[in-house]
């Protein structure tokens, strides 16, 4: 686990380019404070900040091979590095360290881009070939690791961080107004955009290729669809719950290969009760559970009960409103691009945690995504069926649920979303679930003279684009699993974790996402996956037996924090002042709308958290790491 940047193009290479990289990396110690090195030469300048997992004596980054013109840093783990390197000796290839790292740069030298269709891992990667004058980036296929990047003079300049890019001194700075409504929808920016005009982030299982001035980016993966044509898979569920666990079972063993210390983010939900029983089957581990001190937020009791079940160290993260204050005002002053999840917080205070006893966690993201572990699945099936209580009543149910509580995600919360919601087509109404301000409270939100052009239906482009090849098995679910795999997991989930992890120099490994169980999960019909008001159904029926059985019938509660209270509190105080001083608002926003959500929200009167935090994330990034367009 690294972070990398570099400068490429016609005339790179000399002390200035070298100086400027330095700079870069320094932005990135938190990523890799074990160790950061760069190497020069012509036409290239690239480095990397190392946090040493494995062969922690001779993995040092970049690496080149002994003619020195062929350079490759890696930010992320290669978990069949090991089977790659016994396949390269066969093949007559020579290696001087037990790293991941120098097995890339075999496969670059030897196979050329080839080598994409060869890797198991989370990464992202720069290749540079002086024989060729070509730079390959690549990404993994679920987007587990980041690289961002952007042109100028002739050059392209890329690294795992939007504050290495600014270090650069061409780096774009104005705010993309675009990119901000689309965030402000879904609550993070879509990739390939980010919220900087200029700068772009390089897609999930995407590569670029930079050659004679010309930036290329092509996919070079795709996941499969349910029913796809000539697709191998189980014909049963009951075949898929066995293929399911030995999946999972080979993909845990992998990912804890290392020679550090390796633990298990258990939050005693189903995903991360399994990974850590499946983890303790093989070796001693320690767990770490964060302990809110609001009782409607914790599942620690739960966590406790397994971890002493399986025999873990378990360490128990308390969490106050001291430290929540604190951990906002950490989060705000060092994420460097907006994300509107508030669970980024939490996520921080517990790797923060485990860095002082660990440097690998396993963790479950993934799981939700490919196993329909999502209450919105149930409102997809459930729709139908709202649809059919008349107009009048289904408005009357939906305001005796309530208009929100404050508290964390309940069934009369739920309930309320699916009564609003019944009408929208599927897409809508997901976002009506996950999203922040739709197209037309963005019509609310913006001056009108400042509001974007993309404000509207082009709104939802992303989600078409990601749902078009699941669209035709009929099954709405199938689609919206599309969706959150391709946009949520990778722009959403996994960047949040993969910030909060490493401003602690902390490696999270996801073993629901291994290549394999991805492709076999993603090849499952909707229909084994959710069934009447159960979720997951296949992956429980997989883990049964593996888990306790009051960990196979709990229900999800997510991940989350009490953030509706704080921004009823303290936390609702600074958003008002952001309103009403940010450059950005000022710049965008007719402040009277957010202003009236954030009075009813602190009065009570309704739940609007799920506005008002994203808001907030927004503003204080482009007071810290932006500077806005001039105003007319």
């Amino acid at each position: 686990m690294c972070g990398i940047a570099g400068i490429v193009g016609a005339g790179v290479g000399g002390p200035d380019d070298r100086a400027v990289l330095e700079r870069m990396l320094e932005t990135m110690v938190h990523r890799g404070p074990d160790d950061g090195a760069a190497l020069v030469g012509d036409g290239f300048a690239i480095g990397a900040r190392r946090l040493a997992i494995v062969d922690l004596e001779h993995g040092r980054q970049p690496v080149a091979n002994e003619r020195g013109d062929v350079v490759v840093a890696l930010n992320g783990e290669l978990y069949d590095h090991d089977a790659l390197r016994r396949e390269g000796e066969a093949e007559g290839l020579r290696y001087r360290t037990r790293s991941d790292t120098e097995v890339l740069l075999r496969l670059v030298e030897a196979h050329g881009d080839a080598c994409l269709d060869r890797l198991d891992g989370m990464y992202a990667f720069a290749a540079y070939d002086a024989r060729t004058r070509a730079l390959l980036l690549a990404r993994d296929r679920l987007g587990e690791k980041p690289l961002v990047w952007f042109e100028a003079k002739g050059r392209l300049v890329f690294a795992s961080e939007m504050r290495a890019l600014a270090a650069h001194p061409d780096a774009p700075r104005d705010v993309d107004p675009d990119a901000v409504a689309l965030y402000l929808q879904h609550r993070f920016v879509p990739a390939p955009r980010t919220a900087i005009r200029g700068i772009r982030r390089l897609p999930p299982g995407h590569a670029l290729r930079f050659r004679d001035g010309r930036a290329t980016v092509a996919p070079y993966a795709t996941l499969p669809v349910p029913g796809e044509a000539g697709a191998p898979g189980p014909r049963t569920r009951a075949d898929a719950a066995l293929e399911a666990r030995r999946l999972l079972t080979e993909a845990v063993a992998s990912r804890l290969a290392a020679e550090v210390p390796v633990g298990v983010f258990l939050s005693g939900g189903l995903d991360s009760s399994a990974i850590a029983t499946l983890a303790a089957r093989r070796q001693p581990i320690e767990t770490f559970t964060l302990r809110p001190h609001d009782a409607d937020f914790d599942e620690g009791d739960a966590a406790r009960a397994l971890a002493t079940a399986l025999g873990a160290v378990h360490h128990e993260v308390a969490v106050d409103e001291a430290s929540l204050s604190a951990g906002f005002e950490h989060v705000f002053a060092h994420v460097d691009e907006p994300i509107g999840d508030s669970s980024l917080v939490p996520t921080w205070l517990l790797s923060r945690a485990a860095r002082a006893h660990v440097k690998v966690v396993l963790a479950g993201e993934g799981a939700d995504e490919l196993f329909a572990g999502y209450p919105t699945y149930l409102g997809a099936r459930w729709a139908r069926a709202a649809r059919l209580v008349p107009g009048p009543l289904r408005r009357g149910l939906a305001r005796l649920a309530g208009g929100g509580t404050h508290r964390n995600v309940g069934t009369r919360w739920l309930l309320r979303r699916l009564l609003d919601g019944a009408d929208l087509p599927p897409l809508e109404r997901h976002l009506a679930w996950f999203g922040a301000f739709p197209a037309a409270e963005q019509l609310l939100l913006f001056r009108p003279e400042a509001r974007p052009p993309i404000v509207g239906d082009a709104l939802l482009d992303p989600l078409r684009a990601a749902a078009a090849p699941a669209l035709g098995t009929g099954d709405p679910v199938d689609a919206l699993l599309r969706v959150d795999l391709m946009l949520h997991l990778p722009d959403a989930l996994l960047a949040k974790v993969d910030r909060a992890s490493m401003l602690e120099g902390l490696e999270v490994r996801a073993p629901f996402l291994e290549r394999r169980l991805v492709d076999a999960a993603v090849r499952m019909p909707a229909a084994w996956k959710v069934r009447g008001l159960s979720t997951k159904v296949v992956l429980r029926e997989a883990l049964s037996g593996v888990v306790p059985k009051d960990v196979l019938s709990r229900r999800k509660r997510g991940f989350a924090i009490p953030v509706a209270k704080a921004l009823a509190g303290p936390l609702g105080a600074r958003l008002d002042d952001r309103l009403r001083s940010s450059g950005l608002a000022r710049e965008l926003f007719d402040p009277a709308y957010p202003l009236g959500l954030l009075a009813d929200h602190r009065a009570g009167r309704a739940d609007h958290a799920r506005r008002l935090y994203p808001l907030l994330a927004l503003l204080e990034w482009a007071d810290r790491f932006a500077v806005p367009r001039p105003t007319a």
